[in-house]
């Protein structure tokens, strides 16, 4: 029996020859005309938000778990043997994208070094690659002030202050701390994260009350 063979007979075996549930995705293997590749078919009735990294890392994981039963030395054999038909590198369902703004917007202050502000998430968007999921923020400073003084400051004397802060280690932990209910909830998300293998970061986008952009590098 080839290799491949005893891999999908596995697959079909701890599945019962049903598809495999993966937190609402559904995916079920079969092999190729060719009976030298494993094509994972996806179907999603449940509307399910997903990356196809996470579901690459899943199908994955089901390879890996077959390899240590054989002291692993199939794993390298067989990793270019399957592959799983994903449509899109990212999907966010209405209710998920919907819930993720709202626990953007559930933050109203700003407060970093001197820079104070009521702060307003009018935007969010995601992009993510092989590791890491991104959350782009865009948010209206409005009525900035130094905290110390509590003087207002013109946008352009914000700017001044926020110039190179997306190098700044403090600001990036301010941001994530700020953030932290929504970056957990994306986390929890398996069929979103894979949290093995990849990352979550929120890169905030500032702009004035009149929608221009606040640069901070």
């Amino acid at each position: 029996m080839k290799l491949i063979n005893y891999y999908y007979s596995y697959l079909t075996d701890i599945s019962n020859n049903k598809p495999f549930n993966f937190n609402g995705l559904f995916l079920k293997p079969r092999i190729t005309d060719t009976k030298d590749f494993i094509r994972w078919d996806m179907q999603n009735h449940n509307d399910v938000s997903y990356t196809s990294y996470a579901i690459n890392n899943f199908i994955d994981n089901e390879l890996f778990n077959f390899s240590r039963l054989t002291a692993s030395e199939f794993y390298d054999r067989l990793y270019r043997k399957q592959s799983v038909e994903v449509p899109r590198k990212l999907y966010i369902n209405d209710e998920d994208f919907d819930s993720f703004l709202n626990y953007a917007r559930s933050k109203e202050i700003y407060h970093f070094s001197e820079v104070k502000a009521t702060m307003s998430v009018f935007d969010i968007s995601f992009d993510v690659n092989s590791d890491s999921f991104y959350i782009n923020l865009d948010i209206k400073l409005l009525n900035p002030t130094n905290p110390e003084t509590k003087e207002k400051l013109y946008y352009s004397e914000v700017q001044d202050v926020m110039l190179g802060l997306n190098e700044d280690d403090r600001f990036i932990e301010y941001i994530d701390g700020l953030f932290a209910r929504l970056l957990n909830e994306i986390w929890e998300i398996p069929t979103l994260i894979d949290k093995d293998n990849m990352s979550i970061q929120v890169y905030p986008r500032f702009y004035t009350d009149k929608g221009q952009k606040i640069r901070t590098w």
